[in-house]
């Protein structure tokens, strides 16, 4: 079998070979890599050809299993605060982080951290998840509000 990476092409035999793989008929063959794709390549073509089989026919044999294609997790996150304007002392400012994950792959595990602004204090009971698989409000222990820092996790 051989592996064929690269940018989309009118002829998908156009697409570079990045490497021929080869086992006998006994045992299966674990093979991996990375790719990475270059700038302003905006799709990407997989391609995985039977070249040869320990029978004569590339009908039979060239099984691919568990075979994984996406790219990391890529969090991004955006932040804004209301009211934007001119506050005074004892006035409450919401702030909003949106984070989204940009990448394939799921980002379970994530934590996530936010300082909280000099000047102004974490109001107790006010952090909550809007939306997603955690969403609702957040019970935020002592020990994770520490130095003007805030702390979450994601997933």
């Amino acid at each position: 079998m051989q592996l064929r990476i690269g940018p989309v092409t009118a002829d998908p035999y156009d697409t570079s070979i990045i490497q021929q793989m080869s086992d006998d008929n006994k045992a299966w063959g674990t093979y991996s890599g990375t790719y990475t794709v270059p700038a302003g390549q905006t799709m990407t073509r997989f391609g995985f050809e039977a070249v040869s089989t320990s029978t004569g026919s590339i009908g039979h044999g060239n099984h691919l299993d568990d075979v994984f294609l996406g790219t990391e997790p890529c969090g991004m996150v955006t932040k804004s605060v209301s009211p934007n304007a001119i506050v005074q002392v004892g006035d409450t400012l919401t702030y909003t982080v949106d984070f989204k994950n940009e990448g394939g792959d799921d980002t379970a595990g994530t934590v996530f951290s936010d300082n909280i602004p000099v000047g102004t204090e974490y109001v107790p009971g006010s952090l909550k998840i809007v939306s997603g698989p955690n969403s609702g409000a957040l019970t935020t222990p002592p020990e994770m509000i520490r130095e003007n820092l805030s702390l979450a996790t994601i997933g």
